[in-house]
């Protein structure tokens, strides 16, 4: 009876042994998947950074030649109104003339 007795607590230890390992175990595990969050947080936000980085650069650049190309069409029709006032000055002033008096 006493084998049995002591067969039993001996398991009963064992278990209780198995129980903290597995606990301890448990806890190591869940730190390192924290660690892992972690990394993957900060791979995440560094890749989102560098992708908004490069959507801004090519907005910028996109908004810059627009504004370059709205520049360049502004002045070839700012050059067409003044070439026309200057050569057409006195028969478009005649022309304002006449539809005023008719």
């Amino acid at each position: 009876m006493e084998n049995v007795i002591n067969k039993l607590a001996e398991i009963e230890t064992g278990t209780a042994r198995i129980l903290e390992e597995a606990g301890a175990k448990k806890i190591d595990l869940a730190q390192e998947l924290e660690e892992k969050i972690r990394l993957f947080d900060r791979e995440q936000d560094a890749q989102t950074t560098e992708k908004l980085e490069s959507i801004r650069s090519d907005c910028q650049k996109k908004m810059e030649q627009e504004l370059s190309d709205l520049r360049s069409r502004t002045s070839r029709i700012i050059s067409y109104m003044d070439e026309t006032y200057q050569t057409k000055h006195d028969v478009l002033a005649d022309e304002i003339v006449k539809q005023i008096l008719t």
